[in-house]
């Protein structure tokens, strides 16, 4: 069962939903495809013609610009080849297109997407599956 939050910005009241780990659907990659941006999709064939998988790891994860501190919520895969290789999704910000990295759920150090302002809390919790 997956986890998530809702934030609320108190200055202009943009709400938001961030789901994180992974829900009953996620037994195997092949039961996620949809959830995967098609460029990654492409790259995770590619990968996986090129030897057997031996590892998988997929969650959903919270990630952030460190420039522009905006939160999002995506989709993190790795995986392992018999020969070693490794494939591990990047993401990028879509407004400066600098490398997100992983975040943590303190709010408060993030920046509302609409308003700009650091003023996010949590306002909810959810379960989902």
């Amino acid at each position: 069962m997956g986890q998530g939050v809702i934030t609320k910005c108190s200055t202009c009241h943009a709400q938001n939903e961030y789901l994180f780990g992974v829900g009953m659907m996620y037994s195997s990659l092949r039961n996620v495809t949809s959830s995967i941006h098609w460029i990654n999709r492409r790259k995770i064939d590619e990968f996986s013609r090129n030897g057997a998988i031996i590892r998988e790891k997929f969650e959903h994860l919270l990630y952030y610009c460190d420039k522009c501190l905006i939160p999002h919520s995506r989709f993190w895969i790795r995986l392992e080849r018999k020969d070693g290789e490794v494939f591990e999704t990047v993401f990028k910000c879509p407004k400066c297109r600098s490398r997100m990295i992983e975040g943590d759920l303190d709010f408060t150090k993030y920046i509302c997407s609409l308003c700009g302002k650091k003023t996010l809390t949590v306002i909810g919790e959810m379960m989902w599956d």
